[in-house]
C-alpha cells in the first residue's frame, strides 16, 4: 500500500502536530452523516453541516464505501481517502447523494489500494473516538504510516513533515519546508524556497528540480546518499563542475553554480574531499 498525504493549507503546517492537536481538541457536534443514507462517504464536524460551512469548525470526511449496519450497529467497508479541514458543507448531489466538502482543506490522506477492514474499521472508529482506551483518535492512521510507504506533497506554505520506516517520497513544493525521511531509502525534494532536508537512516536521494532555492542537507552521507541533478538545467553536470562551483566553509560544503545565491545547496558536516562521482546523479 502507498499512503499519499497532500497539504491543502497554504500557511505553516506541521502534519504530526496537526494530528496531535486533533486528538486533543476535536469533538464532533453529533453523529455525523453518510452521503447515501447509511452508506457512502462519512462526514463529521465540530458544528452543524449545512450548505455554508463555518470556518471555525473543524471537520473531516472519510471518502469511500462505508456502511452502517442496522442489524449489527457497526460501520464497515473501505476508505479511499480522509480529508481534514474546516467548514464542512453538505449539498445535494446527483441521484440524491449528498456532496460533502470542506471549505478549508488542511490535509488529504489517500490510500492505494483502498483501505479495507479491519484497518478501515480501526481508522473510522478511531476518528469516532471509540478506539481502545488510551488511544488517540488518529493513532490507527499513524500506525499505518509507520508500516507503509508514504508520498508527501506540500503546498506553497511552510510544511513540516517526517516519515517513518519505509521508502518515503517527500516533496515540499514551495515555501520554507522541513522534511525528514527518518529510516528507509527516501527521496526528498524541498522544491522552491529555503528548505531543511534530513534523510535519516538509509540510502537517500536528494532531488533538485527547477528553481530550487536554498536547501540545507543536515545529514548527507557520502558513499551512501545521492544528490540528483538529472532534472536540472544550468547547474553542474559533473563532479568536477560541482566542486568548481562549491566552497568549503566551517565544516560545510556550499554549492552555488552561478554565485548569485538563487540556487544553493549546503551540505553540513561534509568536506569536498568526501564527495565522489558515486554521490551524484547527473
Amino acid at each position: 500500500m502507498t499512503i499519499t498525504i497532500k497539504t491543502g493549507n497554504t500557511g505553516f503546517t506541521d502534519f504530526l502536530a496537526y494530528l496531535d492537536a486533533f486528538d486533543a481538541d476535536y469533538t464532533s457536534a453529533g453523529r455525523g452523516g453518510f452521503s447515501n443514507g447509511f452508506s457512502g462517504d462519512y462526514a463529521s464536524s465540530e458544528g452543524g453541516i449545512g450548505e455554508t460551512g463555518i470556518a471555525a469548525d473543524q471537520g473531516y470526511i472519510a471518502r469511500g464505501n462505508l456502511a452502517y449496519s442496522l442489524a449489527t450497529h457497526v460501520v464497515s467497508g473501505t476508505i479511499a481517502a480522509i480529508e481534514f479541514g474546516h467548514g464542512a458543507t453538505a449539498n445535494d448531489g446527483a441521484g440524491g447523494i449528498i456532496d460533502y466538502a470542506l471549505s478549508l482543506l488542511d490535509y488529504t490522506i489517500s490510500f492505494a489500494p483502498d483501505l479495507e477492514d479491519p484497518e478501515a474499521h480501526d481508522v473510522i472508529y478511531g476518528l469516532f473516538g471509540s478506539g481502545p482506551a488510551g488511544e488517540g483518535k488518529t493513532d490507527p492512521i499513524v500506525d499505518l504510516l509507520k508500516t507503509e510507504a508514504i508520498v508527501f506533497k506540500g503546498s506553497i506554505g511552510n510544511d513540516v513533515f517526517a516519515g517513518y520506516g519505509k521508502a518515503d517520497t517527500l516533496n515540499g513544493l514551495r515555501g520554507s519546508d522541513t522534511l525528514k525521511g527518518r529510516a528507509g531509502a527516501d527521496e526528498l525534494n524541498g522544491g522552491a524556497g529555503r528548505d531543511i532536508l534530513v534523510g535519516g537512516r538509509g540510502a537517500d536521494d536528494f532531488n533538485f528540480t527547477g528553481q530550487f532555492g536554498r536547501d540545507i542537507i543536515r545529514d548527507f552521507q557520502a558513499g551512501r546518499d545521492d544528490l540528483d541533478f538529472s532534472k536540472l538545467t544550468g547547474e553542474a553536470t559533473s563532479l568536477r563542475e560541482f566542486k568548481a562551483a562549491a566552497t568549503e566553509v566551517n565544516g560545510r560544503v556550499i554549492y552555488d553554480m552561478d554565485g548569485d545565491g538563487a540556487n544553493v545547496i549546503v551540505l553540513l558536516g561534509v568536506s569536498l574531499d568526501d564527495l565522489h562521482a558515486r554521490d551524484f546523479i547527473f
